[in-house]
């Protein structure tokens, strides 16, 4: 702050209690929700000196009156957004530094190298123990756009271990099949071993897919328990 510098900030927590957010870290602007469009298009009005009001999915303070624009629709097309850009991160030596005490998963190597993703966005059911900060609008990415990044990043980082974090990676079983069929392909041609995981819903587990995903190379499934019943 001391440099005059804008801060913007994003994600779950931001969302869910923007002005709380705002006032408490001391930021300029806070993005709600997805992000990617957003950022984009509040930096732009930033730097011409435009009217912030125009830009939707945004908060930020007026004459010290935290103000709101309107949502942002949800991003439709999954596969129109590019990939993650983990070289600008240092990612290689963050992989380096990882050890199979770093989190419950990881001992299944005793050199883990993680790579995250998530396949699809948001979830259309309404458990009362969650909370979606990007709304209720379920999109998938295309089973091409996931092996694609996958068929990139592996190889170039050495990965063994890929963690998809998507609320409902079972909510298509066409969609996981050619995954899974797709994925098995792949790791043929990488000459170390390589391991997954998810997270899925109980509702949707079946004995025949989670038997298809273990041979596909899932070690590890966590499950959302809608109810006790």
């Amino acid at each position: 702050k001391k440099y005059n510098t804008k801060i913007i900030l994003g994600g779950g927590i931001v969302t869910s209690e923007p002005e709380l957010m705002s006032r408490a870290l001391n930021i300029d602007y806070a993005v709600i929700g997805e992000g990617e469009e957003t950022v984009v298009q509040l930096l732009s009005t930033i730097k011409n000196d435009d009217d912030l009001s125009s830009v939707d999915g945004i908060g930020y303070f007026k004459d010290n009156q935290f103000v709101l624009t309107q949502n942002r629709k949800p991003i439709a097309n999954l596969n129109s957004l590019p990939f993650p850009d983990y070289d600008g991160f240092n990612f290689n030596k963050y992989l380096d530094l990882m050890k199979p005490n770093d989190q419950f998963a990881y001992d299944i190597f005793d050199y883990p190298r993680e790579y995250p993703i998530i396949t699809s966005r948001s979830c259309p059911f309404s458990c009362t123990f969650c909370y979606h900060p990007i709304g209720k609008k379920y999109r998938q990415r295309s089973v091409d756009s996931i092996m694609e990044e996958l068929e990139t990043i592996i190889p170039k980082y050495h990965i063994n271990i890929v963690s998809i974090y998507d609320e409902l990676f079972s909510h298509n079983k066409e969609r996981v099949n050619e995954f899974c069929r797709r994925f098995s392909e792949f790791i043929k041609t990488i000459p170390w071993e390589i391991k997954w995981f998810c997270q899925m819903r109980v509702v949707n587990i079946k004995k025949d897919m989670l038997e298809m995903m273990r041979d596909a190379g899932c070690f590890m499934v966590s499950y959302g328990f809608e109810s006790y019943n």
